[in-house]
């Protein structure tokens, strides 16, 4: 069974969330981001949006093994005009090089879902829109 403290970090540690570049398509924002990882490094990601309305609701797409963070944006998009902020980022072990984890360092059955706990805040960051 899996432990719940491997899913425990820092909840005081800074987002340091940056916006790479943004782009609109099909009334949505796509915006490419990193964000601090809890284990070290920045995680790639893309966080998607609705561009008219407030989302509603959150969630992490996590991406096949041989997949990447562009593996389920088109999903996301879909999410994004019926109301939904998705994050969709890179696993640990697509990470660039410099941010790689030694396999001792990355707790079994938590490694691709340590970083998206804090990831979780990329979520909120989107701001509510004035209307």
């Amino acid at each position: 069974m899996l432990d719940p403290s491997a899913f425990l970090y820092d909840q005081q540690m800074t987002l340091e969330l940056t916006v790479l570049s943004e782009r609109s398509h099909d009334g949505t924002t796509i915006q490419d981001v990193t964000y601090a990882s809890p284990r070290g490094g920045e995680v790639p990601a893309y966080l998607i949006f609705p561009s008219t309305q407030a989302p509603a609701a959150g969630l992490i797409f996590g991406h096949w093994g041989e997949g990447n963070r562009e593996e389920f944006v088109d999903e996301a998009v879909i999410l994004a005009r019926l109301g939904f902020v998705s994050l969709c980022p890179d696993a640990p072990f697509k990470r660039p090089i410099e941010h790689e984890l030694s396999l001792l360092e990355i707790p079994r059955n938590a490694s691709s879902f340590h970083p998206s706990t804090l990831g979780m805040s990329a979520t909120a960051t989107v701001p509510p829109l004035e209307g």
